[in-house]
């Protein structure tokens, strides 16, 4: 599984100057955030709602911390006008979950694994998004690169010479279970053949699709670089042109009917764009 980079909100905090120092402790409220309250029954409830295997032995005073911590990121966001939606974060919990291989099954059997609901991973996916935006917005106001700077870091992230393809893809799923493949790949190759006959693909998604996370954005998955991918599904979308579909595609999630929506060259004059 690949390693998941991510960006610690105290990192994020760090970089907002003096919000921290807002904080008090004062009577029933434990705490309070430039105008923003954390009362003794918000610490409870986020107490509570930590994984018993996870909460055996709590650190109140590290639990507010972090409470105090998402509620200045909130408030920064929220100042700079930085939102994260709920097609965002389907989006990159369903970009994980294509990358890692894993299948619907499988993720739910992680969150199981540690003791998180699908609220408590979804919240933690939109601090995530969230710091990642705030970071961007607080670097890109106050700090100064060169046009020398932003080719160098370029290059070094996409070569020298080979040029990287980006690729925007959809897709239908028919999941199935070891006892029902060869019925499962009857429907995908019969649905395969109506999609590449014309059929609008959005409406095959939402009649066919069994990928709960992108069933209601028209399949779609987003965009891909080279690698990121599984290599079955891989494979073939470097060879299916733009419009085009292909499949049926068999992976550890199932059969899929891919349809490449764009694709993008980074080359040199990539640079130029940022």
């Amino acid at each position: 599984m690949q390693k998941i980079k991510t960006i610690t909100l105290a990192a994020v905090i760090m970089m907002i100057s003096g919000l921290s120092q807002a904080t008090e402790v004062i009577d029933r409220i434990v705490a309070v955030v430039n105008d923003d309250l954390i009362t003794l029954s918000d610490l409870n409830n986020y107490i509570s709602s930590i994984p018993k295997q996870s909460a055996v032995q709590i650190d109140r005073d590290r639990i507010l911390n972090d409470l105090v911590e998402q509620m200045i990121l909130n408030q920064e966001a929220d100042k700079l006008g930085i939102s994260v939606s709920d097609p965002e974060i389907d989006m990159s919990i369903e970009n994980i979950r294509v990358k890692t291989g894993m299948t619907h099954e499988q993720m739910e059997e992680m969150l199981k694994k540690e003791n998180l609901t699908k609220e408590q991973f979804r919240n933690q996916w939109r601090l995530q998004i969230l710091s990642g935006k705030l970071v961007s917005s607080i670097v890109k106001g106050k700090i100064a690169v060169t046009d020398d700077e932003i080719e160098g870091l370029y290059r070094e992230y996409y070569g020298e010479v080979e040029n990287s393809d980006e690729v925007q893809i959809a897709h239908i799923l028919i999941s199935f279970d070891a006892s029902e493949e060869e019925q499962a790949l009857q429907k995908a190759t019969r649905v395969a053949e109506l999609a590449k006959s014309g059929n609008d693909f959005s409406k095959l998604v939402s009649e066919y699709s069994d990928d709960t996370f992108s069933k209601d954005r028209e399949g779609v998955l987003g965009y891909f670089k080279k690698g990121e991918l599984v290599s079955e599904l891989e494979v073939v979308v470097a060879s299916t042109e733009v419009g085009k579909v292909s499949g049926p595609v068999k992976t550890v999630s199932g059969f899929h009917i891919v349809k490449v929506l764009d694709r993008n060259t980074l080359d040199d004059s990539s640079v130029d764009d940022y």
